[in-house]
């Protein structure tokens, strides 16, 4: 994996264009502090040196979710003397309407379907390139039992004819994926307030609440994807691995 010293670019950031898609939008109690920056040629997502999950895509490579096929656009890597910083991916052609650095998905908060921008990413790509970007992304799924949660157009661009992911911070377990379905604020939960935990159990809940985000965020995307992408509906939850098998099968089933 090609790695770049932080300190080898910094003078290129500074020519750089700073781009605020959803870079500088955390989850809830897990904001990264990051910046993306571009020259149009290349994109630079830079985290904040005390983020402490910045080995997050160093590992998906390692686990073998992430490949030449899901992510073509990864060119580097960036580093310093305290550890990843963050990344570098070429441009690819963008696949959902953008304007003054944000995506369609923020600038209309009247839009009552913040997924339709699929229009514009299927009028883009063809059935079978969206169809095969499904597969692998399961395939690679369940070989890895990690997975990508973001799934929306912003986070997908044509790279030489090949679909490829963007914003490659959105990674996460299985295990975490369809755990978080299960966890409730009660009084059996060690989140539960009381006048000793207070302050505690504030920042606990607010990353409850992220995650409940989360998950219910990667049901409703997959599904979006499944239905408006590929035709394809799947009426259940999506919160186990049996439920990837399913959703293979069901695209494995339809011809393209």
């Amino acid at each position: 994996m090609k790695r770049i010293h932080y300190k080898n670019i910094e003078n290129t950031l500074k020519k750089c264009k700073l781009v605020r898609i959803d870079a500088d939008l955390g989850w809830i109690g897990e904001g990264n502090g990051g910046l993306l920056y571009t020259d149009n040629e290349y994109y630079y997502k830079i985290w904040d040196s005390s983020w402490e999950n910045n080995d997050v895509v160093e590992r998906a490579f390692n686990d073998g979710f992430y490949d030449d096929n899901l992510v073509s656009v990864f060119h580097a890597l960036i580093y310093d003397d305290g550890g990843n910083r963050g990344y570098i991916t070429t441009a690819g052609k963008r696949l959902f309407p953008f304007k003054d650095g944000k995506s369609y998905l923020f600038m209309n908060s009247d839009n009552k379907n913040e997924f339709d921008t699929f229009t514009i990413y299927n009028s883009n790509t063809t059935r079978e390139q969206r169809r095969q970007f499904m597969l692998d992304i399961l395939n690679n799924a369940l070989e890895s039992e990690h997975i990508y949660f973001d799934l929306t157009p912003r986070n997908i661009v044509l790279n030489k004819d090949k679909l490829s992911l963007i914003d490659l911070d959105s990674y996460l377990s299985l295990d975490y994926i369809f755990t978080i379905q299960f966890l409730d604020l009660n009084d059996d939960s060690p989140y539960y307030k009381t006048e000793e935990n207070t302050d505690e159990c504030k920042h606990e809940e607010m990353l409850v609440k992220g995650w409940e985000i989360k998950y219910k965020h990667f049901n409703t995307i997959y599904k979006q994807y499944l239905t408006q992408c590929l035709n394809i509906n799947y009426n259940k939850e999506i919160n186990s691995k049996q439920s990837l098998i399913e959703i293979r099968e069901l695209i494995e089933k339809e011809t393209t």
